[in-house]
């Protein structure tokens, strides 16, 4: 990788743009992660693999094609690990959204808390990005922050963003310093406007570029292993294995993803719609919720934190009791015609 920009955050760099107008923003993603596996109803693994059923690589890695990823108390656990059968490389994980997201006229914003599981094995990168598709002739175009497991151990930590435009295989990376470890639980923002791109790390603005994307994009979680060409993130005691008892496994655990938008945004998944209709009132409640009209005929599921499931509800009508539920945050699902539609977050007070 090229030399790279350090700039360090300080608290008088201005707020991001996403922090001080988030009312005008309206919920067109959300997965807090609330069941025992990821809910393959937001998420799959792309295909990685070329014509003649080869492993496609990145870096020293190739990717996982199931099952997906485990979580428990609402984090997603995005791993790499040294050991497969053939022992020849690293297998890592990425996880794309089903749903894509194409920005015409307005703001997208793309929002992950996460961290690194610590202690980690040094030589692995967890990434978190958005990135067109093949099928509108855009997938070489990419938005990232990198977080590398090499850097846990510094003080302070680096976090590294980049970005990839459309024919160019030459990125664009810049590190900035965080004021404390990348193993603890940070909130990343990408804004995306027709006119340029905004990175935000805990409601501070620390990049822009005018390289924005030129079509629809997924975001994307992944944690793989980078190649001795990356020497800020490569590790040479870091080798894949045949032998299941020297298995190594380094972790992203992501607790949230939120996609924001603002004006004239359009997703391609019919099964997961824009949720600005769906509402639910009072929240916080104590022993009723309302919905709004949108939300009537629809199933709805109740989870707690832990992804235990307190309600479920066939084709509800104007509300639905939740006496007896303890006081906490709860996950609530809606389900369209048995499709998952979209989620909120509850209060029981």
């Amino acid at each position: 990788m090229k030399t790279k920009q350090k700039v360090l955050m300080i608290l008088a760099i201005s707020t991001i743009i996403i922090c001080g107008n988030v009312e005008a923003l309206k919920d067109l993603f959300y997965d807090h992660f609330a069941d025992l596996t990821v809910d393959a109803a937001n998420w799959y693994f792309p295909w990685h693999e070329n014509q003649d059923g080869t492993p496609i690589t990145m870096g020293r890695t190739i990717y996982r094609n199931s099952p997906l990823p485990q979580s428990s108390f609402s984090e997603a656990k995005v791993e790499a690990q040294t050991w497969t059968t053939e022992g020849k490389y690293i297998l890592g994980t990425d996880l794309a959204t089903k749903q894509e997201f194409e920005m015409r006229d307005g703001r997208l914003v793309f929002t992950v808390r996460a961290r690194i599981q610590n202690p980690a094995p040094r030589g692995m990168a967890g990434f978190i990005f958005v990135q067109g598709l093949p099928k509108f002739g855009n997938s070489d175009e990419q938005i990232l922050f990198g977080l590398l497991t090499n850097e846990i151990l510094s003080d302070p930590d680096p976090v590294v963003t980049d970005v990839f435009v459309k024919g160019s295989p030459v990125g664009d990376p810049r590190e900035f310093i965080i004021s404390n470890s990348i193993a603890i639980y940070h909130t990343y923002t990408l804004e995306i406007t027709p006119k340029e791109i905004i990175w935000g790390i805990d409601g501070l603005e620390v990049r822009r570029s005018n390289k924005v994307p030129t079509g629809p994009v997924q975001l994307h979680l992944s944690m793989w292993a980078p190649a001795d060409s990356w020497a800020e993130a490569y590790d040479g005691t870091l080798q894949p294995t045949n032998v299941k008892t020297e298995n190594i496994i380094g972790r992203m655990l992501v607790d949230y993803v939120l996609v924001q938008y603002e004006g004239d945004v359009t997703t391609s998944v019919n099964d997961v719609n824009t949720s600005d209709k769906v509402n639910i009132y009072p929240n916080p409640t104590h022993d009723q919720i309302n919905f709004s009209e949108k939300c009537e005929g629809m199933n709805v599921v109740i989870c707690n934190m832990t992804g235990t499931v307190m309600i479920n509800s066939k084709k509800i009508n104007s509300s639905l009791s939740t006496a007896g539920l303890p006081k906490g945050l709860y996950i609530v699902k809606f389900y369209k015609d048995n499709n998952y539609y979209t989620a909120k977050k509850l209060i029981i007070k």
